[in-house]
């Protein structure tokens, strides 16, 4: 681990707290003269140091944050039933999740949440024929032995079974049963990408949807601006991404004509398998007579 120097010189301060406080003698006699506890303390600090207090609690945290990335609290993971420490899911600028990755599977908290509504709520049959968009390794795994036919499809990877532009898809209409769709949808024209998911489904199938959501949001925030990749991170958190969602993602899903259910864990099993508190997986079903999509 790095020298604690190491932080605060990352912090644009060349001394610890103690040092920075012994220098100023007017920190000393506040200080001398303090007898009533921390608060009062914290106020005569915030004073004398400023913006500075914050960077110095900061550095002095950083050797705490890299051994706690190793795992805070022992998980479980109910695809592969490795129990322990989690690693943190780092994806900057906007993503430092603790107690995220499984170690042995590599599996996320989203990933978890998928296999948990898979199986608790009989989303893939033996007899159907599931086409999963921009498969993860730790997803695939998992998913290719459900269905009677697993297809992989993606537009830019080469391993994937069918090269596919999700916006246009190149299948006939009405020939999937179930439709996996995991963190695609922020990357691409969604409404586009849902009229074709919706296209393709059987009457009946499933379209099995997850996205990174900021629930406090009743809209979706998309910035009308052409916006570069560094503009795009600011933005969206990610330079491949077009929006963050707000809770009218349900409308989008909608939009096609699917119904539309939200599927989640509560406090005690999102704990104890380190899912995202308050992540939802979204069942969307093409109704048995589908009316066109306009």
């Amino acid at each position: 681990m790095p020298p604690l120097s190491q932080f605060f010189k990352a912090a644009g301060l060349a001394r610890p707290l103690h040092a920075v406080i012994i220098a100023q003698p007017e920190a000393r006699v506040a200080m001398a003269g303090n007898r009533t506890g921390w608060k009062p303390m914290k106020q005569t600090l915030k004073a004398l140091l400023g913006p500075n207090l914050q960077r110095i609690r900061t550095a002095q945290m950083m050797p705490k944050l890299i051994s706690k990335s190793f795992g805070l609290l022992e998980r479980e993971c109910p695809i592969c039933g490795y129990q322990g420490h989690f690693t943190a899911e780092i994806h900057f600028p906007d993503v430092y999740r603790f107690d995220a990755v499984c170690p042995q599977c590599t599996s996320l908290p989203r990933t978890r949440l998928l296999w948990l509504a898979i199986q608790r709520h009989g989303l893939v049959t033996p007899s159907d024929y599931l086409l999963h968009f921009a498969p993860e390794k730790s997803v695939s795994r998992f998913l290719r032995p459900m269905p009677g036919r697993y297809v992989t499809a993606d537009l830019m990877d080469p391993v994937a079974d069918l090269r596919i532009n999700i916006e246009a898809i190149d299948l006939d209409d009405d020939i999937a049963d179930v439709i996996v769709c995991s963190h695609v949808l922020e990357h691409v024209d969604d409404r586009r990408a849902l009229k074709e998911l919706f296209r393709i489904l059987k009457p009946g199938g499933k379209l099995l949807a997850m996205v990174p959501m900021v629930d406090g949001w009743p809209t979706t925030y998309e910035n009308p601006e052409p916006l570069d990749r560094e503009q795009r991170k600011f933005h969206y958190g990610r330079s491949d991404h077009k929006r963050r969602y707000g809770r009218d993602f349900l409308e989008r899903l909608a939009e096609p004509g699917f119904a539309v259910e939200e599927v989640g864990f509560g406090g005690a099993e999102s704990l104890a398998y380190g899912l995202l508190l308050g992540e939802n997986l979204y069942f969307c079903r093409k109704p048995l007579l589908a009316a066109p999509a306009s």
